[in-house]
């Protein structure tokens, strides 16, 4: 009996698994049995693939034929297995010749012989170029693949032209050869301005600070001040995602099939904004199989979440992981995965229910309610954000907004402070170790300073750290070498209160 055998992976969050595509015929009615755990796609792929193989003229034998994909323990689930499945019934029905030992097939079929798009193209050429493999793919994650210099690759658009090919030896392509990669964003909508924001002057001053050094930001006030704008301003000004970090994020939208032909690559920053009816799993990740969540999809770019009280007590908690570790780990009985979470975390928040307490409007709430929607936001959430200001009702029109002047200011200013802190420590300042910014507390002589201030106000080590970090941001914009008393009282000012008013 002979086995014909190809190669293909299975992802275990954006880790991969090496899969052997094992197919065999034995005497007995005419079947196509696949084994080795598969999921239900796997199990739909049988009829996909019998079609697709029929539109090109090739009729299944009328044996019984087994596809086992080995190891068997792994499960399995996707459509991309359905090339390597269809190829190697080609191959063990005598239509093909073998294919080379080092390849790792991957591709949906459709109906009528079309080779679609997979998910997380990016996440396979990564192992393949790792492990020394060459890729057959799809035609359509060209553009995403690309993103992986080095690795070899063909591209196919249908299973016909591919059987054409394969009459000769694959002639493969260096993937970042293969095409030019766009400009695009994870952001979507329209874009947010300072420009487009009446007056909120120390507002802007709060984010610009924020994006400067990525330290996370609450904003406080009542309905209509701009909390939502300012928050997608802050996206427009984070600056283009690094080389190395597109490959992370874009294998993140890849692996949620989120990529496409006209966003096939995640090169700015994205900016996520979940509603707050949102589950925990669909936050920092989960489900069957491990799917990314919007943690996760927010990486290198602006994770914003308005009317921050009204989300879940467990999804609050939830955050704690990834704000502190800039990844998730999603634990479950048989395996563990981990997806990237480094980004910035902007959140809004109404000083009451009703949204007016402390404004020139009249508030409806009781103390009840009050303390009641106060409470949701506990003392370790608050302290993970290391900036805070209130925006208020204007009380004048400044029709002055044409122009991007202050918006290109704002962000030229942003991107050289953080320029600054990679040229100086290869990391922004919200990411300095509580040794490092030791250091920079014995540089500066802050010590004294910093004890008064904690006696003074009660602050917790976290905040005087975070405090710190911010008084460093704040030099880096000022362009001083050092952090001066005026940098870290104005750092110090902008630290949460107990409470919101």
């Amino acid at each position: 009996m002979k086995v014909v055998k190809i190669k293909t992976l299975a992802p275990n969050g954006l880790q991969m698994q090496e899969i052997t595509v094992e197919v065999a015929t034995r005497p007995g009615l005419a079947s196509l049995t696949i084994v080795g755990l598969a999921g239900r796609s796997l199990v739909e792929s049988k009829e996909r693939i019998r079609l697709a193989l029929r539109s090109i003229g090739v009729t299944l034998p009328s044996t019984s034929v087994v596809v086992n994909l080995a190891p068997a323990e792994v499960a399995k689930d996707g459509t991309h297995y359905d090339l390597p499945i269809a190829l190697a019934l080609l191959i063990s029905t005598g239509y093909l010749q073998s294919l080379p030992k080092d390849l790792l097939v991957f591709g949906e079929l459709g109906l009528n012989g079309q080779i679609r798009r997979v998910r997380q193209a990016i996440s396979f050429a990564i192992y393949a170029k790792q492990h020394y493999y060459k890729c057959l793919f799809p035609k359509v994650v060209a553009s995403e693949v690309s993103l992986v210099r080095g690795v070899k690759c063909h591209f196919a658009r249908s299973l016909r032209q591919l059987m054409t090919e394969l009459q000769t030896p694959l002639r493969f392509a260096t993937s970042h050869k293969v095409v030019k990669i766009e400009a695009l964003s994870a952001s979507g909508g329209e874009d947010v301005i300072f420009d487009n924001i009446l007056g909120q002057s120390l507002a802007k001053r709060v984010a610009l600070i924020a994006v400067g050094g990525n330290h996370n930001l609450l904003l406080a006030g009542p309905p209509g001040v701009g909390k939502s704008l300012l928050a997608k301003a802050i996206n427009g000004l984070m600056p283009e995602i690094l080389p190395n970090d597109q490959l992370e994020a874009t294998s993140v939208y890849s692996s949620k099939g989120l990529l496409s032909k006209d966003q096939p690559v995640i090169n700015r920053a994205p900016f996520r904004a979940p509603h707050h009816t949102s589950s925990t799993v669909s936050l920092v990740g989960g489900g069957n199989p491990v799917m990314a969540g919007e943690v996760s999809l927010a990486h290198k770019g602006v994770l914003f979440l308005d009317e921050l009280p009204l989300f879940s007590k467990s999804v609050l908690e939830a955050l704690r992981e990834p704000l502190q570790n800039k990844q998730i780990t999603i634990s479950r009985a048989r395996q563990s995965v981990t997806f990237p979470a480094d980004f910035l975390l902007v959140a809004a928040i109404n000083p009451c229910p009703c949204g007016y307490l402390g404004s020139q409007t009249s508030c409806r709430c009781t103390v009840g309610q009050i303390s009641s929607y106060q409470a949701k936001l506990s003392g370790p959430i608050l302290d993970r954000f290391n900036l805070f200001t209130r925006l208020s009702l204007i009380n004048k029109l400044d029709h002055s907004i044409n122009s991007r002047i202050e918006h290109i200011k704002a962000q030229k200013t942003a991107q050289n402070a953080r320029a600054c802190q990679l040229s100086r420590q290869g990391k922004l300042n919200q990411l300095l170790t509580q040794d490092e910014v030791n250091l920079i507390i014995e540089r500066d002589h802050l010590r004294p300073i910093l004890e008064e201030t904690m006696n003074k106000l009660s602050l917790s080590l976290r905040a005087v750290y975070a405090s710190v970090r911010v008084a460093q941001t704040i030099a880096d914009i000022e362009n001083s070498s050092n952090i001066k008393p005026v940098h870290l009282a104005e750092a110090i000012s902008y630290l949460p209160p107990r409470q919101i008013s």
